[in-house]
């Protein structure tokens, strides 16, 4: 399952078929050393879900990467970026001791994210319908309630 964070994801089309997504390639330690970050978890097939900007999460289907390439050719491109994707892209690339470096790394090009790509693959019809079941949904609403004094159902996503 991949829960995407709107900022770092951009869509491709308008139906929300494919998308881009930017993980860090590198992240610099606390210690001062750089590291290999690794998303090899991004890769493959996975059931998608976004967050709205009013809390609300949403079920996109089933995606399969289709391919990373390092956003390279260009420091233009990080500095387009909108200032709040580029917060998260330092945040995720070093701890905060380190943020300004990484910034600087990032503006100078010495640094680039990678672009994930993924297209979709099907809608998984059986998760939808457990997502929208009512009685499911006021289960989980009455453990959260009871401070999960109530023993959830066991319900494989």
């Amino acid at each position: 399952m991949l829960l995407l964070k709107s900022q770092l994801t951009f869509w491709t089309d308008t139906a929300c078929d494919s998308f881009v997504t930017l993980v860090p390639q590198r992240r610099l330690k606390s210690d001062g050393q750089w590291s290999k970050s690794f998303f090899g978890f991004m890769m493959g097939q996975h059931e998608v879900f976004v967050d709205a900007p009013d809390g609300k999460r949403f079920y996109l289907g089933t995606y399969q990467s289709t391919g990373g390439k390092a956003l390279r050719d260009a420091v233009v491109r990080y500095r387009e970026l909108p200032e709040e994707t580029k917060e998260i892209l330092v945040s995720k690339s070093g701890v905060e001791q380190h943020r300004d470096q990484v910034a600087a790394k990032y503006e100078d090009g010495s640094v680039a994210p990678k672009r994930v790509y993924y297209r979709r693959v099907g809608f998984g019809q059986g998760m939808y319908t457990r997502l929208c079941d009512p009685d499911l949904a006021n289960h989980r609403a009455r453990a959260s309630r009871d401070n999960a004094t109530m023993e959830m159902p066991d319900v494989t996503l």
